[in-house]
């Protein structure tokens, strides 16, 4: 068995890989399923730490256009997460329930990637540490400063990860 299977739901395909804690749940390009989903979990996010600053329609149209990939518990089949990647394998958004963080959520995420790109990027705010930590312990190489990146002018590293490298 190759621990992927398909699934239907709502007249839309989703694969399903199967792992030992996680499984991911592949959401094709032009799709919208789970986006309120998502933008909970953006929002609560946002709440609590000032950070994922985007507003509706921006994320809407973004998650619509970009290869989703959700996390899910294998046990309890809660989605603990999830990251949005456009064709080029610039990473657009991840995201981890806040009282998943540190079960190594957001690296299976990241690892789900690397089979099908030969790059993955993704800016990254200057001010936000536990996200720069978190990258670089993946092997993301910080490739340029981009200022006044963000909306509210904010800072971003431009981040690089090759995963044929690691």
């Amino acid at each position: 068995m190759d621990g992927k299977r398909w699934s239907y739901r709502n007249g839309e395909v989703y694969r399903v890989t199967v792992g030992k804690n996680w499984d991911i749940l592949e959401i094709e390009p032009n799709s919208s399923s789970l986006l309120n989903e998502a933008w909970l979990l953006k929002e609560e996010i946002h709440q609590k730490e000032n950070l994922l600053k985007q507003k509706w329609g921006f994320f809407a149209q973004m998650y619509h256009n970009a290869e989703k990939m959700w996390c899910i518990d294998s046990k309890t089949r809660d989605r603990v997460g999830f990251v949005a990647v456009q064709e080029d394998g610039y990473i657009f958004f991840i995201a981890v329930d806040m009282s998943r963080r540190g079960e190594g959520v957001g690296t299976h995420l990241i690892d789900s990637l690397g089979g099908k790109y030969d790059h993955i990027s993704c800016h990254v705010r200057t001010t936000n540490i536990v996200a720069l930590d978190f990258y670089g312990k993946i092997g993301f190489k910080k490739e340029e400063l981009v200022r006044r990146y963000y909306e509210d002018r904010g800072d971003a590293f431009y981040l690089v990860y090759f995963p044929e490298l690691e």
